[in-house]
């Protein structure tokens, strides 16, 4: 965990914020005061799994810091803690996880912090199929959605596509608890990766757009808000 606050007190108080969560169980710090100093680690090859940051500090802001990281790190979770509400939707430009004011209450602290370590369960769940060329080993995050074909299974991962022979049925039970959900009868979309629903097309971060069945649209329209409202 990196805690990125040019205040000494601050940085102090926001880890008895996260230990008095006992969300984790041996969780190892590294404190920096300023966006250039955590930026300069990343660059020699160090990396973190939660990175919580101010906006105002010296050298280098939060924002520009965030929006590297994300460069750097995709993985990396992001959550800000700052005292400057008019920075949150820039925040969300460097695909910051969550947005916290320093005021804010510890029931609000507890429930972002618990859903940044499920999306960081998400990140490191893995799945195994077996295709012509062996087993394979996918990380779940990276799977955009499962396509069904003449009894065939296909994994788009982005530029990859996997064959397999389970059935979709057996593949959707295994990714519900991690965002996935069936939006037609011949597939299955990671939520996590949707960028928009145009008509009955989800159009996904990387642009490909999957079919909703018509008789699921409005169910799906439900269930994806639903994972939206969860996560933020």
């Amino acid at each position: 965990i990196a805690i990125c606050e040019d205040v000494k007190r601050e940085q102090i108080f926001l880890q008895s914020l996260i230990k008095k969560t006992r969300l984790f169980s041996k969780p190892s710090f590294e404190f920096f005061d300023d966006g250039q100093e955590l930026i300069d680690k990343y660059r020699a090859g160090e990396r973190y799994d939660f990175v919580f940051l101010d906006v105002d500090m010296p050298f280098m802001n939060g924002i520009d810091a965030g929006k590297l990281i994300n460069s750097i790190d995709s993985r990396a979770i992001i959550v800000f803690v700052t005292n400057y509400p008019q920075y949150a939707i820039e925040a969300y430009d460097c695909s910051a996880f969550n947005y916290l004011l320093k005021d804010s209450d510890f029931d609000r602290f507890y429930s972002v912090i618990s859903k940044a370590l499920n999306k960081y369960r998400t990140f490191h769940q893995t799945y195994k199929i077996t295709t012509k060329n062996g087993i394979i080993t996918l990380n779940v995050s990276d799977i955009y959605f499962v396509e069904c074909c003449q009894k065939h299974l296909y994994f788009h991962m982005g530029k990859t596509v996997y064959e397999t022979k389970k059935t979709l049925s057996e593949v959707y039970e295994s990714l519900f608890p991690f965002g996935f959900y069936q939006i037609h009868q011949g597939y299955i979309v990671n939520f996590d990766k949707v960028k928009m629903v145009d008509g009955y097309d989800v159009v996904l971060e990387n642009d490909e757009k999957v079919m909703i069945s018509v008789r699921k649209k409005s169910e799906v329209l439900r269930a994806y808000s639903e994972y939206v409202r969860r996560t933020i």
